[in-house]
């Protein structure tokens, strides 16, 4: 019997119990999908740095130089395999098959050769070095010739070298197959004396795959770089790769040099990256051997440059985690609250029933356990079907931590349930007091802002932490939330003070319904905290995330730009004046600053020398080139004039000298010179503490020398296509050098996945919050249902007419939505400098606490949207609740 009753009084309200199962499921679908996300943002991070890494700096190599592999290549190979198989667990699955490549040249320069025939007249001298790598014939098609032969230097006479190149280097270099190269100043001691060193091209070769990896590693192996000296011209150096059994047998008393190179490839695909951080540290803290290299077994010391770079993934993708846990905080909280509201509302669909069974001898222990046990039944069904969608719709390895909120909100409904007050059959009016029935309100809320207050002062007294830790920083996590709290118990508490001003406008006007609209307002102010938090933090999370977005997209931006030093920066070989007239005429640029230094050069200042890095640029274009880059330097007017005869020049604070001092230059002839100006920075320029600035045509004409850049700093036009003038600006110098482009960092920041989970992680939590919002407006309404209809079946009975009726339901909501959006917004422009000041940003922006930018625009435009909603909830709900309204009061209807 008893159980049949508390059977039909559980079913008494099944609206409100399917709504709490709904909420309990949802929730905990998205509590467990959330660390499961994290983690796969995580491991797509990491590899997604890993691949973005050059393939020459990502693998594990390692160079020897001055040592030959006597015991040959296998034997090399064997020990590189054994070193790999003594890798980490989480290291050993990625590593490659083993490579290794043998290097010869002069003592200091690749070998200079001639031929019978003239070399290619705009070519001043041809170089070559020797190579051999036992994979290098699985990754060439030979086109013309043969491949090289073993050699071996004979008693009697010494033939020429088999050797090939590729079909640009020998364009390039002028020579075919079958054609006979001396080695200058390269000889070997036969029984008949001395002879030149020769070698033969057997033939020429393309890459399987110019793509591949492994020609980041054989540098100039399909086209030949050039060394060229401005003093004597285009010196292009060549890769001759003989046998593998040749390099070995080249004798060393002929001049030569070996180099060994070696690396493992390293693939993508880790899943642990501190795992995988330590199996790098400790390969690289060891050193490897290599058998057969000679007397004493040289060793190699591998080195990756993946070490910098996961580490600094790392910090970036906590900090992303932080970041994001920051923004989903405050859905977390309106969930609890939003389950309070909810179970609130099914124990006031059943009040005349509960009042009974308490009347009739009910004990309250009996009631709060009958209630909490219909919450468990409701909520941990619920929980359990949204956690196992969860932990199918994303796999991965189970962990516990990822179900303790689902187990939580599973576990919300029984004790809000059972925590309910009891109803009694004495009628009450809840509504002639706008202060809380229960004494314990004010203490709790109090508590809130006191908490929410002494956790921002510990925040911003601790100051900067960096996101290193293996887990998220709690009190900056809850912060947030805490602080979301206490605004909305401080609106809720306040709202009735702007209310009684509109209250007594409504006074003086014609009309009920203002009037009575307005002071049911101030009388039930209380009744709204739950609404108010949702729409609080629903707004506040539109504006915050949109605001450190824009602030981490504005400092990515200024790295990137002070990195670079314009749009594109261009370095690496000689930039003589004509192949800078055709980087100037390339279609979008609109201008081209030239930068020659010398770390070298002296600066005398009375009579003291100090060594100084010199930078000769053309001044005037420099400062349109690097307009509006931060820590750019700013040079004086009139640096491209001399000043009393002397080169003016502009120094760092580390060498400044005194006004009145005397100065020169050595570089290598003495330049008397001007301090104008001090800077202390030289964004995309200087790395250094001590240089000195000057124009380059003054310095070219003081000094009598070319001084040919080998970096150019190129601005582009407001309306260039600047991927089309990126790749035509590569195809203007020949893909040589080193292009960096400004824009290529931005994208890369915002295509990365901590970027991408960031940006998608605040529109979602957006969303969720926004249906928070709605459903905490349709709960306040359906909650305010039956007081409504006594109230205005009374007023309509006492003659209202419908259009006040309408006018009073709207007065339920639109002034606690006004006052939550208008504090929301005002939370989240703040919770920036919050974040800035206490969690450090570095990894993204390349500054720890970057300036705050806000986007006026874009956050007219997010907070137009969510007012849109809100007003679209309130139009639709305010709708519903007036059909449920009665018209007139009936006789035998309650008053």
């Amino acid at each position: 019997m008893r159980a049949r009753l508390l059977l039909r009084q559980a079913t008494s309200s099944i609206g409100a119990s399917i709504a709490i199962a709904v909420i309990v499921a949802v929730a905990a679908g998205l509590f467990t999908a959330w660390p499961r996300l994290a983690r796969t943002t995580e491991v797509a991070e990491f590899n997604y740095r890993i691949s973005q890494t050059p393939a020459a700096t990502r693998d594990l190599s390692g160079r020897e130089v001055g040592s030959w592999l006597n015991g040959g290549f296998a034997e090399a190979l064997d020990a590189l395999e054994a070193a790999a198989a003594a890798a980490g667990p989480t290291l050993q699955p990625l590593l490659g098959p083993p490579q290794i490549m043998l290097s010869i040249q002069g003592m200091s320069d690749p070998l200079p050769f001639d031929t019978e025939a003239p070399g290619p007249s705009d070519v001043t001298g041809r170089e070559l070095q020797f190579r051999a790598s036992p994979s290098f014939a699985d990754h060439v098609t030979i086109i013309d010739g043969e491949a090289p032969e073993p050699w071996l230097p004979g008693p009697e006479g010494v033939a020429p070298v088999p050797m090939m190149v590729s079909t640009r280097t020998a364009e390039r270099l002028g020579v075919e197959p079958g054609e006979v190269l001396t080695l200058s100043g390269n000889t070997i001691v036969t029984a008949e004396g001395a002879v030149p060193l020769t070698a033969i091209v057997t033939g020429t070769f393309e890459a399987v795959d110019e793509a591949d990896t492994f020609w980041e590693h054989h540098v100039s192996g399909l086209v030949p770089y050039n060394r060229g000296d401005p003093d004597k011209g285009d010196i292009f150096v060549g890769a001759a790769y003989t046998h593998p059994d040749t390099a070995n047998a080249l004798p060393p008393e002929a001049g030569l040099l070996p180099t060994i190179d070696v690396w493992f490839p390293l693939d993508t695909g880790a899943d642990n990256a501190g795992a995988l951080l330590d199996d790098l540290r400790e390969m690289t803290a060891r050193e490897t051997e290599i058998a057969g290299s000679g007397l004493g077994a040289p060793t190699i010391q591998l080195e990756t440059a993946l070490v910098d770079v996961l580490t600094a993934t790392i910090i970036a993708q906590r900090g992303a985690a932080a970041v994001l846990t920051l923004i989903v905080a405050g859905p977390i909280g309106v969930t609890f609250a939003l389950l309070a509201l909810t179970t609130r509302l099914s124990v006031s669909r059943r009040r005349p029933t509960l009042a009974l069974a308490s009347a009739r001898g009910g004990s309250p222990v009996l009631l709060r356990g009958a209630l909490g046990l219909e919450g468990l039944v409701v909520g941990l069904p619920a929980a359990l079907l949204g956690a196992a969608v969860a932990t199918v719709a994303i796999p991965g390895p189970l962990h516990g931590g990822d179900y303790l909120l689902a187990l939580l909100v599973a576990l919300a409904p029984a004790a809000f349930l059972a925590a309910e007050p009891l109803p009694n059959l004495r009628t009450q009016r809840q509504d002639l007091s706008s202060r809380s029935p229960s004494r314990w309100r004010w203490v709790a809320e109090t508590l809130v802002v006191a908490t929410a207050a002494g956790a921002v002062y510990l925040l911003l007294s601790r100051g900067l932490q960096a996101t290193t830790t293996s887990s998220v920083d709690p009190l900056a996590t809850a912060t947030p939330l805490l602080v979301s709290f206490a605004t909305a118990v401080l609106a809720t508490r306040a709202f009735p003070l702007p209310m009684r001003v509109v209250h007594a406008a409504m006074r003086r006007r014609r009309g009920i319904a203002g009037f009575l609209g307005s002071a049911r307002a101030i009388r039930e102010g209380g009744v709204g905290m739950v609404p108010m938090l949702a729409l609080l933090v629903a707004t506040s999370i539109a504006v915050f995330s949109t605001t450190l977005l824009t602030t981490l997209s504005h400092g990515v931006r200024e790295t990137a730009y002070s990195a670079t030093g314009a749009d594109v920066r261009l370095s690496g070989p000689p930039y003589f004046d004509d192949l800078v007239a055709d980087v100037a005429a390339v279609p979008g640029v609109a201008g081209v600053a030239r930068v020659y230094s010398d770390d070298l050069a002296q600066l005398t200042a009375d009579g003291t020398t100090q060594r100084v890095t010199i930078y000769a640029v053309d001044t005037a274009a420099l400062s349109t080139v690097q307009s509006g880059i931060t820590g750019a330097v700013s040079l004086p007017a009139g640096m491209g004039e001399l000043v009393d005869d002397t080169v003016p020049i502009v120094v760092s604070p580390a060498i400044a000298a005194a006004p009145e001092a005397e100065l020169s230059l050595y570089m290598p002839s003495v330049v008397p010179v001007s301090q104008v100006a001090v800077e202390p920075t030289a964004a995309g320029l200087v790395d250094e503490a001590r240089w000195v600035m000057a124009d380059i045509e003054l310095l070219r004409e003081a000094t009598g020398q070319p001084l040919i850049p080998r970096l150019l700093l190129v601005d582009l036009g407001p309306d260039a296509d600047q991927p089309a003038a990126v790749e035509a600006l590569s195809a203007a110098v020949d893909g040589t050098g080193t292009l960096t482009a400004a824009s290529a960092r931005e994208a890369d920041f915002l295509e990365s996945p901590s970027a991408g989970a960031m940006q998608q992680g605040a529109a979602a939590a957006l969303v969720v919050s926004l249906l928070q919002s709605v459903l905490a407006l349709v709960l306040t309404l359906v909650l305010a249902a039956p007081a409504r209809r006594r109230l205005v079946a009374v007023l309509r009975t006492l003659g209202l007419g419908a259009r006040d009726a309408r006018r009073l339901v709207s007065w339920e909501l639109v002034p606690l939505a006004a006052v939550a959006l208008a504090g929301g917004a005002v939370l989240g422009l703040l919770l920036p400098h919050l974040v800035v000041a206490t969690v450090d940003l570095s990894a993204f922006t390349g500054q720890a606490s970057p300036p705050v930018v806000y986007d006026w625009p874009r956050l007219a435009i997010v907070l137009a949207v969510v007012v849109a909603v809100v007003g679209l909830t309130l139009l639709i709900a305010s709708a519903i609740a007036r059909r449920l309204s009665l018209s007139v009061l009936r006789i035998g209807d309650a008053t």
